[in-house]
């Protein structure tokens, strides 16, 4: 799935957040902008795995 923003402009000047999930809804990937300063003028990109052990008991993941 990807996130982008709806403003033409911004399409222009922010890439996409790629948000990947597994079969059972769980966040699996993230991959995009972080809120962590690279210099003056950017931010890093990260891309950030994630391992689900175990599913919470949340109507909202089945």
């Amino acid at each position: 799935m990807q996130i982008r923003p709806t403003s033409l402009v911004l399409r222009f000047l922010v890439d996409p957040t790629v948000l990947g999930y597994s079969s059972d809804g769980a966040l699996t990937d993230y991959l995009g902008l972080t809120n962590i300063r690279q210099d003056a003028e950017s931010n890093h990109i990260a891309h950030i795995r994630y391992q689900v052990a175990r599913l919470p008991d949340c109507e909202l993941t089945r």
